[in-house]
């Protein structure tokens, strides 16, 4: 009851890159100012360039275990050494999702709920739905992420009016800046999450089609993420942008139509709860795993990673400013260790198995 489908990896693909970029764009923004939407569509081009070519380097050969390149491309020592910082990427992934929902709520919704109180409605609840399987992660994934998606929908609808596109220009003012190309760095490194879905390729039963289906949920999300970007510059002016920590619940408070339908904070925590809980399972599903895959078992596991979790989280977002200095930390690190290295994997691993015709063993 492991296996899922090439369809189902779709939703995949969606709930581990739209959050990040989605919530707190202003680490980016903040570089590349009125120019950051161009930024964003530059990434999307570079990181979907990527994603075909890894695609294509596990369908030539035969190969989904990522562990199993690392070590294959880089030799057994510097790959196991290497895929530990991938893990030690992840756990910091456990603690960005957990603290941008908790920091997100209280400082835009719950200003009276401290930030370890609504920690505990996150991680503790998440290991229930680990302990019972990849198919409970992957129903709540589904469900989860077409309720975000028809949530966004209805965004999109309700602050068009609000939107002015005039606030976009005008375009590279100062010319290409550090700036901007700093603000590529941070989006394709918290675009990069997209490696963090190949994990999940082992459990595809039917992988025929699968490069059709992961290009269309990806597609998908890039389309997302530039109008998303678009959306908050074109609604707040970038001297106003650039102050809000997560912009995006700040823009759907403007909401207000007929004086019945007022803000759109319903709509609004369903994304940021619902999506930042289901990466979060998924993180710590595959945190689990991957520990597994270095030898290091014990059935208390999952207890002493959300406990750790809580704490770090607790320390790094209890001050919101020290907690954007984390993020934007935590962006050079994803781009190091979930786009940079893999990249240089694969590529090694392809030129090493490019006549493989055999699967690869799991390790």
């Amino acid at each position: 009851m492991n296996k899922i489908t090439s369809q189902q990896f779709i939703f995949i693909i969606i709930a581990f890159t739209v959050v990040s970029l989605k919530t707190y764009p202003t680490i980016y923004i903040y570089n590349s100012g009125r120019d950051s939407w161009i930024a964003m569509i530059i990434s999307s081009a570079i990181i979907l360039i990527y994603f075909i070519f890894a695609l294509k380097v596990f369908q030539k050969t035969n190969c989904y275990n990522l562990h199993y390149m690392y070590c294959n491309a880089l030799g057994k020592i510097l790959g196991n050494i290497l895929y530990t910082f991938f893990i030690l990427s992840l756990f910091l992934t456990l603690v960005e999702c957990a603290g941008v929902e908790s920091s997100a709520m209280h400082t835009n919704l719950l200003l009276e709920s401290p930030i370890w109180y609504l920690l505990i409605f996150l991680i503790f609840p998440a290991i229930y739905c680990v302990k019972k399987g990849t198919r409970s992660i992957l129903s709540l994934t589904i469900i989860g992420m077409i309720l975000m998606t028809l949530a966004g929908i209805n965004l999109f609808i309700l602050t068009s009016t609000y939107k002015h596109y005039e606030n976009l220009l005008p375009i590279f003012e100062n010319g290409i800046t550090s700036g901007f190309l700093i603000s590529i760095i941070k989006i394709l490194g918290l675009y990069g999450h997209i490696t963090i879905c190949f994990l999940y390729m082992e459990h595809i039963e039917k992988k025929d089609k699968l490069l059709k289906h992961s290009l269309i949920g990806f597609l998908f999300v890039i389309q997302m993420q530039i109008i998303s970007v678009i959306g908050i510059l074109a609604t707040f002016q970038l001297e106003r942008a650039v102050r809000f920590p997560y912009p995006k619940l700040l823009q759907t408070q403007l909401v207000s139509y007929w004086r019945f339908i007022e803000s759109g904070e319903f709509f609004v925590m369903l994304q940021t709860v619902g999506g930042w809980y289901i990466k979060y399972i998924l993180v710590l599903h595959l945190v689990i795993k991957c520990l597994t895959n270095i030898n290091l078992k014990n059935k208390y596991l999952i207890y002493i990673i959300s406990v750790l979790t809580f704490l770090i989280t607790y320390c790094v977002a209890e001050n919101l400013l020290v907690f954007l200095k984390f993020l934007n930390i935590y962006s050079y690190i994803s781009f190091a260790n979930f786009l940079i290295v893999p990249f240089m994997v694969i590529t090694i691993f392809y030129f090493k198995n490019k006549n493989a015709a055999k699967s690869c063993q799991r390790s």
